[in-house]
């Protein structure tokens, strides 16, 4: 879905197994904004808590006004839903552990490990496996 010119896509963000007998939670996000313009994707702390997902390293990311700031990363698994609510791709990426009440982002990284393409304009949307996850209808 689109809103002023921003994607916008519903995913899966789940733990990831620690063992191959391991379960993990899984937690479904609505309206998580695609920012192609970042690099990381941001997923709030107490998102990231309620699935067990807990910081393992620290990173450094250049906002756009160029300011450095530090971030707490994890490993979390995102997947990009379709339109029925069925998981299309998968894929484990870093992410930046951001305060409570940010905006929950997918980033460049992430798009390009799930193998999806953003489009803009009058084609606006996101596809990923030759599926049309999003697309510019409400």
């Amino acid at each position: 879905m689109t809103h002023d010119h921003h994607i916008f896509v519903s995913v899966d963000v789940c733990g990831v197994k620690k063992a191959a007998d391991s379960t993990v939670e899984c937690t479904k996000l609505k309206s998580v904004l695609v920012d192609s313009g970042a690099t990381h994707s941001m997923i709030p702390r107490a998102i990231l808590a309620k699935i067990g997902v807990e910081p393992t390293s620290k990173m450094r990311a250049t906002l756009a006004d160029g300011r450095q700031v530090d971030f707490d990363q994890a490993r979390a698994r995102i997947c990009l839903m379709d339109d029925s609510g069925k998981k299309a791709v998968c894929a484990v990426v870093p992410v930046g552990v951001i305060d409570d009440g940010h905006v929950v982002t997918v980033g460049a990284s992430a798009l390009r490990a799930l193998k999806a393409r953003v489009e803009f304009g009058k084609d606006a949307g996101v596809t990923a496996t030759g599926q049309i996850l999003t697309d510019g209808e409400d």
